[in-house]
């Protein structure tokens, strides 16, 4: 055989023993990923349809979300949560900041939202370790979301 054609050979092998680990950490990142503490994708999303309805129920809060598409901000958070927590989805919208500025969120409105969700969370039997896993994440985006 040829040298050169060897040593190609060789070389694609290599790449495709790469590809291939890269691939099963990918796959073992997601199967051990906070995603699938939480549940999933199914129990993520029963949290957050159950924090949406919060959300349009309470009386402080169901201003800032008269205008939005539920459908959309369903979605959108689910794909949010998902990409956050290492679940492997890819989250396509407008950061944080961009989707909070100009709404004057205070403290305590994104104190109230992050309880609800700790209620929503609840209702779709979510391990508190799990929930309190997220809610570390979550926290990070706090200065993103309010506007002092």
């Amino acid at each position: 055989m040829n040298t050169n054609l060897l040593f190609l050979l060789l070389i694609l092998i290599i790449a495709g023993c790469q590809s291939s680990s890269t691939k099963v950490s990918e796959t073992q990142n997601v199967n051990n990923s906070l995603y699938l503490q939480l549940g999933g994708q199914e129990t993520v999303n029963i949290a957050i349809i159950s924090m949406v309805k919060r959300l349009h129920n309470d009386e402080r809060l169901s201003e800032l979300f008269n205008d939005v598409n539920d459908i959309e901000l369903i979605q959108n958070f689910n794909d949010f949560i998902c990409q956050l927590t290492g679940g492997g989805c890819e989250y396509q919208g407008a950061t944080m900041e961009d989707i909070h500025t100009g709404l004057s969120i205070s403290k305590a409105e994104f104190d109230r939202f992050v309880s609800m969700f700790i209620f929503s969370m609840q209702d779709a039997n979510i391990a508190f370790p799990a929930q309190n896993k997220l809610l570390d994440k979550l926290a990070g985006l706090r200065d993103e979301v309010i506007e002092l």
